[in-house]
């Protein structure tokens, strides 16, 4: 009686144990899933804003200032798509309550490029934005868990900056 008692509660210890590291791998794997999207965000992010720059100096320099905003809308167009794209996956991994004020930010972002009456030194606002952004992703990722992956985030906010 004794040694069926004692096989029993060694099965069920077992079985406990092979649910509690299945959680913990899904737990992981959900967390490392997440940065990845961040970081492909900021990418996106990153690669429409240096993208913007260069076209911006491009039609400036060959266009007119009538043709100059049709020019401009297309450029935006086409490099924002990518981050439309991201922010959307974003918005899968991130809690309910960051959802709202992440879009809002990001279309923060992207009127700042719209607006084509402001000079584009008042694109530094952008700055603030991003840093938002990067709370929310690190209020989502615990730090303490994935490090590397906040350093790497930290990393692409200050690369964004330059």
């Amino acid at each position: 009686m004794c040694s069926i008692a004692g096989g029993l509660f060694t099965l069920v210890g077992i079985w406990i144990a092979a649910e509690l590291h299945l959680r913990n791998k899904h737990k992981t794997w959900l967390m490392e899933r997440r940065a990845e999207v961040f970081v492909e965000f900021l990418n996106r992010l990153d690669n429409c804003f240096h993208g913007l720059s260069d076209i911006e100096k491009e039609i400036e320099e060959k266009c007119e200032r009538s043709q100059w905003k049709q020019e401009w809308k297309i450029a935006l167009t086409e490099n924002y798509v990518p981050v439309s794209e991201q922010e959307k996956r974003v918005r899968l991994y991130i809690s309910s309550e960051a959802k709202e004020s992440f879009s809002i930010l990001v279309k923060n972002i992207k009127g700042i490029y719209t607006d084509l009456d402001s000079p584009s030194g008042s694109r530094g606002n952008i700055y603030c934005y991003i840093d938002d952004i990067q709370k929310i992703f690190e209020d989502d990722i615990p730090v303490n868990t994935l490090c590397n992956t906040c350093k790497c985030l930290t990393h692409l906010i200050n690369k964004c900056r330059l």
